[in-house]
């Protein structure tokens, strides 16, 4: 009862975020439809916490670090909303996450008594999220974009740099999959770019539902 109780609350919490912060220029900004973005992203937050929740209890992970991967999860899911439709990421909610994480590790480090190792393995995952991507980036000679790189720098800055690791890999597994499978049926070319964050969301989801 308790993971439902917990996975939904951050649920409805996330929705209402979704649907107040989802617009990205001023022209949706201006239209009234928070209540048809809230009603959408709710259903997925529901399923996404609850069942983060229960795989949370049964790997025993503590509490504060269940609400942090689930918050994790609700995120990437914003990102790649916005992803999807304007094929950019945001500083705003790049930089809105990291002040969030950096206040929640507080909160986190109190709890279970280790501020300084949480706050290290934060700082580990953001740089190695950062690094990683942002070879990759300098490599493929912006083959991803700029966004990604800050993107997966969150996900390690909330995650773990061993969890974000796992979470790049599936991520770009499923880009992949998907890319080849558009590229089969001709729905895009060889020049054509594809949102990571989408897949990032997936990615995350995965190694959630893998066992964390």
């Amino acid at each position: 009862m308790k993971e439902i109780i917990t996975g939904g609350a951050l649920a409805l919490v996330s929705a209402v975020l979704f649907a107040v912060f989802s617009p990205v220029t001023e022209k949706e900004k201006q239209k009234k439809d928070g209540v048809k973005r809230f009603l959408t992203a709710l259903p997925v937050y529901i399923i996404t916490d609850i069942i983060s929740a229960f795989i949370a209890k049964g790997e025993c992970v503590s509490l504060p670090e269940m609400v942090s991967l689930i918050l994790t999860a609700n995120f990437i899911f914003l990102l790649g909303a916005i992803d999807l439709k304007h094929r950019r990421i945001p500083n705003l909610y790049v930089g809105a996450a990291v002040i969030f994480r950096t206040v929640f590790i507080v909160v986190q480090g109190i709890a279970e008594y280790d501020l300084a190792g949480i706050f290290l393995r934060s700082l580990f995952g953001l740089a190695a999220g950062g690094l990683i991507t942002g070879l990759a980036y300098v490599i493929s000679r912006k083959g991803i974009g700029s966004g990604d790189v800050k993107m997966f720098a969150v996900i390690g800055y909330f995650a773990g740099g061993v969890a974000v690791i796992d979470i790049l890999v599936y991520s770009t597994l499923f880009c992949c999959i998907c890319g080849i499978v558009l590229l089969v049926t001709k729905k895009c070319g060889k020049k054509d770019s594809i949102p990571m964050a989408p897949f990032a969301y997936a990615g995350t989801m995965l190694y959630i539902i893998a066992g964390m």
